[in-house]
């Protein structure tokens, strides 16, 4: 083999091995989710939310409205939310998520939460929340009368990476002998003879990573999904019941998916995401059901593909000697060098992010030191030979 062969082969073996050592150690693991992040941020602008989603919120809005309209302190009265979820089923809506935990009886008495549960029992679309502690594996679940009105209970805890930051989720949770749906899914397993078959063809139909989470794509702030104020919708049924013009009428929510969240400053759970450090936590449920039924989840590219996609990198570099030692000008030579440079990682850079928009994840950063590690080892090989 002649020897200027030989170099760039060796520069090639160096580069690759040393990136895809610190590849596998997770080094460059921190500088890849702040990529991933960005790369986040700027391919939600070419999504589009489904028209099957929609949510409603208690905002500060709501609150003051109720208040002074129906004389509802907070926390509200259960029987209000049994109006929203009656007015639900006037609409025909596919079922209402309630991402709030109700694990304290009512304030307004015993007969404040029967209305509430005997309204989620005849909806037969109500879907309620609890939660597992990831500390020490102890749940909260709704008091008993809204649990077993409940079509389905939905697990809520969510899956954090190192940073604190939601990349991705579980399709469900076991707990006590018994596996939960998260509650984007639940909507998903009404009607469902059994919910462990329907878990089982929803990880069949996405692309579920090895330790069970799925990459969720992000579509920006929630309020690109339609919304509603609680109050508007209370307000709606009052006319309703009436015989007035409702604000909102209720075949707005026909076949729609509905989650009910809190949304007023100091009430909602904050979360950070990739799209933002102050996000909605029912935003992540809203996020992946709309994931799932669009089929947009983000797909990693498999880690031997990975480690090839190195080894091309480290291999195109090296082999960019060859073509600068045919250079007889020194000016040429220096000149192609600084196009490569840059040119190289700006290449590798593109295609992560024209990837990432068609919801498919490759590495960047690793791939990134491996050009110019190599590249630089080839430099300096020749300025050092000439």
């Amino acid at each position: 083999m002649k020897k200027n062969v030989i170099f760039p082969v060796i520069f090639t073996l160096i580069s690759f091995l040393t990136g895809t050592i610190l590849f596998l150690l997770g080094i460059f693991d921190f500088w890849e989710n702040k990529i991933y992040d960005h790369r986040m941020n700027f391919a939600s602008r070419f999504t589009y939310p489904s028209d099957d989603i929609c949510f409603i919120g208690v905002d500060q809005r709501s609150i003051d409205s109720a208040l002074k309209e129906f004389g509802y302190s907070w926390p509200w009265p259960r029987s209000a939310y049994a109006k929203i979820i009656d007015y639900l089923s006037e609409g025909n809506a596919d079922s209402i998520a309630f991402d709030v935990l109700f694990t304290e009886p009512s304030v307004y008495g015993k007969e404040d939460d029967e209305s509430f549960a005997v309204s989620s029992k005849n909806s037969d679309m109500t879907i309620q929340a609890m939660f597992v502690s990831p500390e020490n594996e102890k749940a909260l679940f709704p008091i008993p009368q809204i649990k077993n009105s409940a079509s389905l209970i939905g697990n809520i805890t969510s899956s954090k990476d190192s940073d604190d930051i939601i990349r991705r989720v579980r399709v469900s949770r076991q707990f006590d002998g018994k596996e939960y749906p998260f509650l984007a899914f639940a909507p998903l397993l009404l009607g469902e003879n059994s919910v462990e078959d329907g878990i089982n063809e929803i990880k069949s139909n996405i692309p579920l990573r090895k330790d069970g989470t799925v990459l969720l794509r992000y579509n920006g702030s929630i309020d690109r999904y339609a919304h509603y104020s609680a109050y508007d919708i209370l307000k709606s049924y009052d006319d309703y019941l009436n015989g007035k013009e409702p604000l909102i009428p209720p075949e707005n929510f026909e076949g729609s998916v509905v989650f009910f969240l809190l949304y007023a400053p100091g009430l909602y759970d904050i979360c950070a995401t990739p799209v933002s450090k102050v996000y909605p936590g029912s935003g992540v449920h809203i996020t992946a059901l709309d994931n799932y039924l669009q089929n947009n989840f983000i797909k990693e590219i498999p880690k031997p593909l990975s480690i090839f996609y190195l080894f091309f990198c480290s291999l195109l570099a090296s082999f960019l000697i060859l073509i600068l030692k045919r250079q007889s000008s020194y000016k040429l030579n220096l000149f192609f060098s600084c196009i490569f440079t840059v040119l190289g990682p700006v290449l590798i850079i593109f295609l992560g992010y024209a990837l990432f928009c068609k919801s498919i994840f490759i590495q960047i950063a690793s791939p990134v030191f491996c050009f110019l590690f190599s590249l630089l080892e080839a430099l300096f090989y020749s300025y050092a030979t000439e």
